[in-house]
């Protein structure tokens, strides 16, 4: 009997030997791990740097160009001090300013698209008019009611963290002069100058003067530096997307737009059909010149302060070239 019992005893004591051994062993230790999880989170997190790691876009890697562009963004805002303010708010409040942002949707393939401006939008509102099967060809684009993000905080949280989020964005210059000659110059939108017009003509062009009929883009620039108007043509992406406080999967250019559009293509699996508007684009291109060189360099310092913060996390060049076709 007692034989027995110490042979039982000697079996029990080797086998607890063998679990402690197996427990503290590196191997048992590293598949004991808890998985990495997403980040519970769609505030950006400064403290964080992407660095060298591999970033992925769907069923791909980012290209360089557009890896370059998401670093850029999270190391321009490191050193924005108008993020200072923002950060000091509690997440719920920051949720609930990023979910009064204008977001195109598609649920299907779970994307959200920060809608901006002068930045290829109306080409953008038929693109996911035609992905989500409502597009009418014989109806006008703003008349068509497109998925946009109309939800509460947490329900714009729970989207942002399962979505892809995409922005694109052009140079400020361009943008600004676009929205100019699209709502006073070429297709003069009477609600527009009844809110800007008389502004813009009371401002002093370079001569001085105000009043009268004047509309020209010297006295425009002027009302836009001293009034310093809110508008949708031309707020800031720093304000009206805030790459700063929403992570973005993705940052395309209007310039490398085609481009982007495939890459988009095939990462996510989805087809969009983007008008082709080379022409208008370059229209207003050519044109800079035209309209720039009638601008003071002082006058181009101070749409360049007013953008600082795209120019700065978009990685547009400081404006060297509008400079040199400025007046003194």
């Amino acid at each position: 009997m007692n034989i027995r019992w110490l042979f039982m005893a000697t079996v029990f004591i080797v086998a607890v030997t063998i679990i402690l051994h197996l427990v503290e062993s590196p191997t048992y230790k590293c598949s004991m791990q808890t998985p990495p999880r997403r980040s519970e989170t769609v505030i950006v997190d400064l403290n964080h740097s992407s660095g060298n790691q591999t970033l992925v876009l769907g069923a791909l890697p980012l290209l360089e160009p557009h890896r370059h562009r998401i670093l850029t963004v999270t190391e321009g805002c490191r050193t924005i001090k108008e993020h200072d303010t923002l950060s000091k708010m509690n997440e719920t409040a920051l949720i609930q300013h990023l979910s009064t942002m204008n977001f195109l949707l598609n649920r299907k393939h779970k994307i959200m698209f920060c809608l901006s401006a002068k930045t290829g939008s109306s080409n953008w509102r038929r693109a996911f008019l035609i992905l989500a099967g409502t597009w009418k060809e014989n109806v006008g684009i703003h008349t068509q009611p497109v998925p946009m993000f109309r939800y509460s905080p947490p329900k714009f949280q729970k989207m942002a963290l399962t979505y892809t989020k995409i922005m694109f964005v052009r140079h400020p210059f361009e943008r600004l002069l676009s929205a100019y000659l699209n709502k006073i110059i070429e297709k003069p939108d009477v609600s527009f100058l009844e809110r800007y017009g008389e502004g813009i003509r009371n401002s002093p062009d370079r001569n001085r003067s105000v009043g009268g009929n004047d509309l020209s883009f010297d006295k425009f620039v002027n009302y836009f530096l001293t009034a310093r108007p809110e508008n949708i043509h031309w707020n800031s992406y720093y304000k009206s997307c805030d790459p700063c406080l929403l992570k973005y999967d993705f940052i395309g250019k209007l310039d490398t737009i085609y481009a982007d559009i495939d890459y988009l293509s095939n990462a996510l699996n989805v087809t969009f059909d983007y008008a082709n508007t080379a022409q208008h684009a370059t229209q207003s291109s050519s044109r800079i010149r035209d309209y720039y060189s009638l601008l003071t360099k002082q006058q181009i310092l101070g749409l360049y302060s007013m953008y600082y913060n795209d120019f700065k996390l978009f990685g547009f060049p400081y404006p060297d070239l509008y400079l040199s076709m400025a007046l003194d």
